[in-house]
């Protein structure tokens, strides 16, 4: 499924500009729970060094929007964001975003897509059924409006989808239809380089949101193949992971009345494991 976001945001620039020295005491904080208190610490000591310390490069951004994930959620949020030329955009993807999220390595059909002889309500009421009624409708109706819309722009972009013999698209069931995908994020991400206010920094774990009188400013991260860990300022901030990559708890006590959106943890001292044989 193909999510779309439109910002309207003031001009900004993208740059680097800082390099800093972490104490090594500090380097096993680095993690989900410490990445707020680590980032602050860094602008703190500065280019300082303790006794037996170990370095580690800083880097601080700033751009109008950063969006955390390079998924197809991410990378077609960056598309849409790129009709608008006054605004910069910053993609950072834990892995590469040329093959990264769900579809990696592709899909045989888009399975949201409005076919002959239904209409947009017919795709809210199944998706309502399916979440047990937990949804909010207008969000549903105001996507699945343009859920062909997007489609043609993707075969545009060079997806491959299926047609029968009169050249309509070849349905599988009432809310699919067939493609051959297996490229499907490659497509992406070329789109995406081609972006002229679109950067792209790939291996960039996001571990928190930088919260400023309640407001997400931005983000912190930690390079995944080096010692480089970043502070990203951003006038607006747009998640774009998958349901199961969550922040910290710091994040959830910051949003409590948030109620869409956030996965809400619950943090247990120990897991147990309990093996039971199979009833047969």
């Amino acid at each position: 499924m193909l999510w779309f976001v439109l910002l309207k945001i003031d001009h900004g620039n993208l740059f680097f500009d800082k390099k800093y020295i972490i104490p090594i005491d500090m380097i096993g904080k680095v993690g989900y729970s410490y990445s707020h208190e680590l980032l602050k610490h860094i602008e703190k000591v500065g280019d300082t060094k303790n006794e037996g310390g170990c370095p580690m490069d800083f880097r601080e951004l700033t751009t109008d929007v950063l969006i955390v994930g390079g998924g197809t959620a991410g990378c077609y949020a960056a598309i849409t964001l790129g009709q608008e030329k006054d605004i910069q955009v910053l993609i950072v993807e834990k892995a590469n975003i040329k093959r990264s999220g769900c579809l990696a390595a592709g899909v045989n059909a888009i399975n949201a897509y409005i076919t002959e002889g239904h209409v947009p309500q017919d795709y809210v009421d199944y998706a309502k059924k399916d979440a047990d009624g937990i949804v909010r409708e207008d969000l549903l109706l105001s996507m699945s409006e343009r859920l062909n819309e997007v489609t043609a722009h993707m075969e545009r972009l060079g997806l491959v989808i299926l047609k029968d013999k009169d050249g309509k698209y070849v349905a599988r069931g009432n809310r699919n239809i067939k493609i051959n995908g297996e490229n499907i994020k490659p497509i992406l991400a070329d789109a995406v380089k081609s972006l002229e206010n679109t950067t792209v920094i790939n291996h960039v774990n996001i571990t928190d949101y930088i919260v400023e009188n309640g407001v997400i400013n931005g983000a912190y991260g930690f390079d995944v193949n080096d010692k480089t860990a970043y502070k990203i300022n951003a006038k607006a901030v747009i998640c774009a992971t998958e349901k199961w990559q969550v922040f910290t708890d710091q994040t959830i006590r910051d949003f409590q009345d948030t109620k869409c959106g956030i996965l809400r943890l619950i943090r247990e001292q120990d897991m147990l494991w309990e093996s039971k044989p199979v009833q047969r």
